[in-house]
């Protein structure tokens, strides 16, 4: 499914606000696929009724993407989307160059009596949409390349870059950019992320984008000495950017396909997860232990289960129904690395594998029982889904290893 649209320039500068707590609102890849579908439909539908208020189930979201999403991510995005705010035209290049604020989207989801839920409801409001209606410079996006690219950071620079190439041709568009400002657009606000941290993300997200998109970008930092500390820092990011519109970007699925991986996987599977590994970690033993440890939590709690089949069949299906599957990934991918490190274990105390940085305490991380990172220094939750433990452990890869404590 192709989706092009022509996309406000001023919207590619965009920073999302949590306004509860004043401060820039953390999201992740499936978050922002979902903020362009529903960018996409909406005004897709405004056009032809100029209504703001649709109806839409999940199963319209799972047949655009070339991934598999899982009802129970997709309402938890849609409740972080709902209500957000974005800050667009952050670097004041657009229009009367004051900063845009809008609230694009007020979403409800809707259930059954038995507290089933197959779809929602979308607000928006005429503003928003009216946007896209005819947006100056034209700017045509194909949505499909943003899906496609991953990290989150990749997502959020392409269109920001592509917005700089489709507006201004073959000038250098953005020749200083602040490091602070690019950051917040890039979803990158923590004060504990270095600058020079910042550029190695910028760096996998670079490649990413000329690997499997229609730009290829080049950059190069400047910097500037600071006085009290005698210390040169950077302050500024400048990009060079160069358009083919013949360059494949499905690129990326097809090179899936050739290694064997399934262009239906919601997420970036480590390659050392061999068949072989798979087998030894079956999931239908996986599977059948969840539901036998659940079957015996009702028991205990006294519930009268006269079809002991028919329920356990029930529990099953709301396991994979919740996304059992992608948290059987994840444990597949925690198991690969506990077997490399078994062998170095030389006594018989209790362990815990860990995902550290040796020249930085603050980025060491271990794993709960519910399959969550959690920051080993004060014992905080950085992941809130099996989905974003799965992309820290893919994002980290290049500055974090493994190890046994």
């Amino acid at each position: 499914m192709t989706l092009h649209k022509h996309f406000p320039p001023h919207l590619s500068q965009l920073v999302f606000l949590n306004t509860k707590r004043d401060n820039i609102e953390k999201i992740n890849s499936i978050d922002y696929d979902l903020l362009i579908w529903l960018i996409y439909n909406t005004h897709k539908k405004y056009k032809d009724d100029k209504s703001l208020c649709y109806e839409f189930e999940y199963r319209d979201i799972k047949s655009t993407f070339n991934k598999k999403m899982n009802t129970k991510r997709i309402r938890e995005s849609l409740e972080k989307i709902s209500g957000l705010q974005i800050i667009s035209n952050y670097l004041q290049s657009y229009k009367d160059k004051k900063i845009i604020l809008n609230q694009p989207f007020e979403i409800e989801i809707i259930s059954t009596d038995n507290d089933i839920s197959y779809g929602f409801i979308v607000k928006t409001t005429d503003k928003f949409m009216k946007l896209f209606n005819n947006p100056t410079p034209k700017v045509d996006v194909n949505y499909n390349i943003i899906y496609n690219l991953k990290p989150i950071m990749s997502k959020l620079l392409y269109l920001f870059l592509r917005d700089a190439y489709g507006g201004y041709k073959n000038i250098e568009r953005y020749r200083n950019i602040d490091i602070n400002k690019l950051r917040n657009m890039m979803n990158v606000s923590n004060e504990k992320t270095t600058n020079s941290n910042f550029l190695t993300e910028l760096n996998k997200s670079v490649y990413t984008i000329n690997k499997y998109s229609d730009l290829t970008v080049k950059y190069n930092v400047k910097k500037k000495r600071n006085l009290r500390s005698g210390i040169s820092e950077i302050v500024e990011v400048r990009f060079t950017i160069e358009w083919d519109v013949n360059k494949p970007f499905d690129i990326r699925l097809k090179e899936r396909k050739e290694k064997g991986k399934s262009k239906n996987t919601e997420v970036d599977i480590s390659e050392e997860i061999t068949t072989d590994i798979m087998k030894k970690y079956s999931f239908e033993d996986y599977l059948e232990n969840l539901v036998e440890d659940e079957y015996q939590i009702q028991l205990s709690n006294g519930i009268d289960i006269k079809n002991i089949k028919s329920y356990k069949n029930g529990i099953r299906k709301n396991l994979i129904e919740g996304g059992v599957e992608v948290e059987f990934q994840f444990v597949c991918m925690i198991e690969v690395e506990k077997d490399k490190l078994r062998e170095t274990i030389v006594d018989n105390q209790p362990y815990r594998l860990v995902y550290k940085d040796d020249t930085n305490l603050n980025e060491n991380y271990y794993i709960n029982n519910e399959c969550l990172w959690v920051r080993g220094i004060d014992n905080s939750t950085v992941t809130k889904s099996i989905e974003e433990s799965i992309e820290f452990l893919n994002d980290n890869r290049m500055n974090l290893y493994f190890d046994i404590l």
